[in-house]
Parts: C-alpha cells; sequence; structure tokens
C-alpha cells in the first residue's frame, strides 16, 4: 500500500501558504497580539499563567480570523 506524501514536502507547503495569507496576516496579527496581551494580564494575576496565556492567543486568533474578509 502506498503511502500518501504531499508534492514538495513540509517546504513547498509552507511556501505556498506564504502566498496565500498577507491578507489574513494584516488581520490577524493585531488580534493575536491583543489576546496575548490579555491573556498574560489575566494569568499574572489569577496565577495561572499558561493557562491563559494559550486562551489569549486562542481567543486573539479566532477573533482575527473572524474579521477576515470571505472571498
Amino acid at each position: 500500500m502506498r503511502k500518501a506524501v504531499p508534492r514538495g514536502g513540509f517546504f513547498y507547503t509552507l511556501s505556498v501558504m506564504k502566498k496565500k495569507t498577507k491578507a489574513v496576516d494584516k488581520r490577524v496579527v493585531p488580534y493575536l497580539g491583543v489576546g496575548m496581551m490579555i491573556g498574560l494580564l489575566i494569568g499574572i494575576l489569577t496565577d495561572n499563567l499558561g493557562l491563559w496565556l494559550s486562551l489569549g492567543v486562542a481567543l486573539g486568533a479566532s477573533a482575527g480570523y473572524a474579521k477576515v474578509d470571505k472571498k
């Protein structure tokens, strides 16, 4: 049985992703940074940095992707 191998491998996939994500990066990165800062602040205040930092990044990324225009 043959295994499914992506054409060009991992680095080919990264180069394809870089070409298609400029518009996404412009919308997602600011929300990602804000989510990280909010998660860091809440994590310091509640003394549970790992949980809140990861939640802040996840919520920031999801808010950023919600703002991306669909084609």
